[in-house]
């Protein structure tokens, strides 16, 4: 999986470079085709101070392509490290509810041409 870091208003360092990464490796493991390296997580890092709430205000927006899966999350937090933590457990919230409902539609597909073929006769 390639992942490509972008910040905004914010110095990036190795430690929080090195911190993404780490985060990012579960979502590797559930993701599909990671190993093919078609998969590609865009995350931008943003230090907010001009907004409704006071003090420094980070926000970490992720935004994972891989295949027929297209997800984006944001989350804010009072330090970066934090936000970012907030945006990988809800992006891996997003991949687990993508992948209900497509179960969900299958099984429901699944039981209109059984009911369909109840009443076909051969």
């Amino acid at each position: 999986m390639k992942i490509n870091i972008t910040t905004r208003d914010l110095e990036l360092t190795d430690e929080v470079s090195e911190y993404v990464d780490k985060r990012l490796e579960l979502v590797k493991k559930v993701l599909p085709g990671h190993k093919d390296g078609s998969a590609q997580c865009d995350v931008v890092l943003v230090r907010e101070t001009e907004h409704h709430q006071t003090g420094e205000i980070y926000t970490a927006e992720m935004r994972l392509k891989s295949g027929p899966l297209d997800a984006f999350v944001k989350a804010s937090e009072s330090t970066i490290l934090a936000a970012i933590d907030v945006a990988k457990d809800d992006l891996l919230r997003s991949m687990k509810n993508t992948r209900n409902k497509k179960a969900t539609l299958w099984k429901k597909g699944a039981q209109r041409i059984k009911k369909m073929m109840r009443y076909l006769k051969f």
